[in-house]
C-alpha cells in the first residue's frame, strides 16, 4: 500500500505526569507542541506531543491498567535520549533549574561538546553540539587514542582497542 506520507518516527515515553513533561521538554529543549489529550476527570490517562528536531514524543501518563510504567527511580534505563543542541552548556543548566540531575559535565571529545543529565521523570538525555567537524578517519584515530589511554591508567592492554574495526557507512 503506497501513501504520499513521509515516514515519521514517535518515541512512546511513559512518564508520571505527561502535562509536566511536556512543559520540562519544552522549557529545556523549546520544543514544538503538538496535541494534548488532557482529561481533567480521570488520572493516568493523559498524553501530550511535542516535536524535538525531527522527531516526535508522544508522553504518555503512567497507567498500570495498559502495562505502562515509566522507568523506576534509582535503576539503569537500558535506553537514553541524544540530541544535538545549539548549546551544551546552556540546555544543561536549564534542564537542571527545571529539575534534571547532572550525570556527566559538559566535556570534549572528538570535536563535539556533550553532557549528560537525567530529566525528572527518569530519562537519561545526552546532549551535544558540534565544536569542529571532523572526519570518520579523524573519530577512528581519536577514539583509538582514547582507548589507548583508558588502557593504560586502567594498567591492561590495549589489545580490544587495536582490534576495532573501522567500518564506514
Amino acid at each position: 500500500m503506497s501513501t504520499s506520507r513521509e515516514m515519521e518516527f514517535t518515541l512512546n515515553l511513559v512518564v508520571t505526569n505527561a502535562l509536566a513533561a511536556l512543559e520540562f521538554y519544552e522549557k529545556v529543549f523549546e520544543g514544538e507542541r503538538g496535541e494534548i489529550y488532557e482529561f481533567t476527570n480521570r488520572q493516568q490517562e493523559n498524553e501530550a506531543n511535542i516535536k524535538l528536531g525531527n522527531v516526535k514524543l508522544r508522553l504518555l501518563d503512567a497507567n498500570p491498567i495498559y502495562d505502562c510504567y515509566p522507568p523506576k527511580a534509582g535503576e539503569a534505563s537500558p535506553m537514553w535520549m541524544q540530541l544535538m543542541v545549539a548549546d551544551v552548556d546552556k540546555t544543561l543548566k536549564l534542564a537542571e533549574f527545571y529539575g534534571a540531575t547532572d550525570v556527566q559535565a559538559p566535556s570534549e571529545l572528538m570535536g563535539l561538546r556533550h553532557a549528560q543529565f537525567t530529566d525528572p521523570f527518569g530519562y537519561i538525555w545526552t546532549i551535544n553540539c558540534v565544536l569542529k567537524e571532523i572526519s570518520f578517519q579523524e573519530r577512528y584515530e581519536a577514539y583509538l587514542t582514547l582507548q589507548a589511554e583508558q588502557a593504560s591508567e586502567e594498567e591492561t592492554d590495549v589489545e580490544d582497542a587495536a582490534n576495532f574495526r573501522q567500518q564506514t557507512p
